[in-house]
């Protein structure tokens, strides 16, 4: 399942218009005060420069969704094909491939491709472009460092046999994969921070916590660990009121 935060947003948005809390509360649970929420909200900023705001990201969302669609043929496309086959430790006469595959045009392209776009409309300058790379790379050399180790421990996981062991074991749990499998996905994004699109539009929002980052994962632990109860809970509710809501086509 795809996420889009893009639509959340939107969404959030739309609900405020109607309604609005009676206390409005700031990071930490900290109460807002009148004051400070007005302030907030009296901008002073003119509808030219909040359009001006949203721009990059409506931008963004154009191309990724003109790039990245269906009908595009650009993700698909492999420059570079790489394939090792080894016998397998766990099946006898089975083999594993190992593939690599380059395809310059995926999601990722689709985003630079935004931020070139981007850039040339706002008409960024050598010396803000300098600025720009300098503090983005502050920012995310140790997350770049994570990326290829995580990606390296999944390959070596994978490839091992390990995953195909844990597999195995798993599957004489019966019934009870399904407590199990909702905290295997937790463990996996809290792994690899798999919330990159909504980083990429809505970092800046949190930027105040850079290199600060235990700060928010203590303050978000709590409601994470609710919502995986729940996501528990509507595992466990399916299997016994929807049995065949997930049974293979025969």
């Amino acid at each position: 399942m795809r996420r889009c935060p893009t639509a959340h947003l939107a969404a959030l948005l739309l609900l405020l218009k109607f309604w609005r809390p009676a206390q409005t509360l700031g990071y930490g649970g900290v109460p807002v005060s009148a004051a400070q929420e007005a302030q907030a909200e009296g901008h002073g900023l003119t509808p030219g420069e909040v359009f001006q705001g949203w721009l990059p990201i409506l931008i963004l969302i154009a191309i990724v969704v003109a790039w990245t669609g269906p009908w595009s043929k650009l993700p698909s496309i492999v420059a570079l094909h790489y394939q090792v086959n080894a016998a397998s430790s766990l099946a006898p006469g089975a083999t594993v491939a190992a593939v690599f595959n380059w395809t310059p045009f995926v999601g990722g392209s689709a985003i630079l491709a935004s931020w070139i776009v981007v850039a040339l409309l706002y008409r960024i300058n050598g010396s803000q472009l300098g600025k720009i790379f300098a503090a983005t790379w502050s920012q995310m050399w140790g997350a770049m460092l994570v990326g290829v180790f995580i990606f390296g421990l999944a390959y070596v996981f994978n490839f091992s046999g390990m995953a195909g062991s844990l597999a195995k074991a798993f599957s004489a749990l019966g019934p009870f994969f399904i407590i199990v499998a909702p905290l295997l996905g937790f463990i996996g994004v809290a792994l690899s921070g798999s919330n990159t699109s909504t980083n990429a539009m809505f970092g800046k929002f949190t930027s105040e916590f850079v290199r600060n980052e235990g700060e928010v994962i203590r303050h978000n632990f709590g409601w994470t660990l609710i919502l995986l109860a729940y996501l528990v809970l509507i595992g466990i509710a399916c299997y016994f009121f929807f049995p065949n809501i997930a049974a293979l086509p025969k």
